[in-house]
């Protein structure tokens, strides 16, 4: 709906209401679109109502918009539910085993988050990705 919503407003309306921040935001998902979108649920750059209403006013493609969406959040989303998976497991059956699982997932959780952060950030830095966090 928020995506709607933005391509309702518009591109300019959009720029002028969230600022010059977004604006860059607003040009790469314009730009890149799929990928853009796949970068953005990756990592948490700004609040998803924001991305969703940027994207709609930066005129991506629904499909990509979609697509992105489903791609960049299906690994977070498979991760999450692993890990309160073997919590309940853990929390059932408590076995060395099973709170070494929950452990193995959080540490995965974590090595997972900050390989992505680290690698988009090198890219940010040469130049080539321009997604910047929105605060």
């Amino acid at each position: 709906m928020t995506y709607w919503i933005g391509r309702w407003l518009g591109r300019d309306t959009v720029r002028k209401l969230a600022g010059t921040r977004i604006n860059n935001m607003s040009k790469q998902i314009a730009k890149r679109g799929l990928v853009a979108m796949i970068i953005l649920r990756l990592l948490p750059v700004a609040p998803f109502t924001l991305v969703n209403v940027i994207a709609g006013a930066s005129q991506i493609k629904v499909k990509d918009y979609m697509l992105g969406t489903l791609i960049g959040m299906g690994p977070g989303i498979v991760i999450t539910v692993i890990f309160a998976h073997n919590v309940a497991s853990a929390m059932r059956d408590p076995s060395p085993e099973s709170f070494a699982m929950v452990a193995g997932v959080a540490v995965a959780l974590v090595v997972v988050s900050i390989v992505l952060q680290r690698l988009f950030m090198a890219r940010d830095n040469k130049g080539t990705g321009k997604l910047r966090a929105a605060s």
